[in-house]
């Protein structure tokens, strides 16, 4: 039976794009009104830090993932 840490590795870190999408997303939206003057900036550049950080944790989980693979001889599909 293969090992399936690589493959869930790289499902970890496609999730976390996904999520740091959908928050770098709600950091647009905050963004937006600050064009017309509501004060939302810190709250906005909170969400583009923590999507920020999430990308960076998203591709640590992919690199080991194809590390993981590398060292097995397996490749992921």
């Amino acid at each position: 039976m293969r090992d399936s840490t690589p493959w869930l590795l790289s499902v970890v870190g496609v999730l976390l794009v996904l999520i740091s999408g959908t928050i770098a997303t709600g950091g647009l939206l905050l963004a937006f009104p600050v064009v017309f003057g509501y004060g939302l900036e810190r709250d906005a550049v909170i969400l583009f830090a923590v999507s920020a950080g999430l990308l960076i944790l998203a591709a640590i989980f992919i690199t080991a993932a194809k590390r993981l693979e590398r060292r097995q001889g397996t490749h992921l599909q």
